[in-house]
């Protein structure tokens, strides 16, 4: 009886610990997305894209493209461009966005 019930309990702690092991590892994503102007639906090169409260960040490529490592789905994301107002966009799942900046 003993041995039966220590066998449960050690493999809801196992099951346990191994689910808080693989939220631990995946918090890492990738966000990426394409920023264009609001005018005129053109791509924005140079357009600078930084995590809220962090120096991690990129700018967009000739086309407009970005693509930045995240710790989690939920971190805020914002973009800047002079003569454009920034914005702060909070990334969720999907992690694809096409942010369009206005003057």
């Amino acid at each position: 009886m003993k041995v039966k019930l220590y066998s449960k309990g050690l493999l809801l702690v196992l099951m346990g610990l191994s689910l808080s092991f693989s939220e631990v590892f995946a918090q890492n994503q990738t966000v990426s997305g394409k920023v264009t102007g609001a005018d005129d639906g053109l791509e924005i090169p140079g357009v600078s894209v930084v995590v809220k409260g962090t120096t991690n960040g990129v700018s967009t490529d000739i086309e407009g493209n970005y693509s930045l490592s995240v710790n989690n789905a939920n971190t805020v994301l914002v973009f800047s461009f002079v003569g454009y107002e920034s914005q702060e966009v909070k990334s969720r799942k999907p992690i694809c966005y096409q942010c369009i900046l206005s003057f």
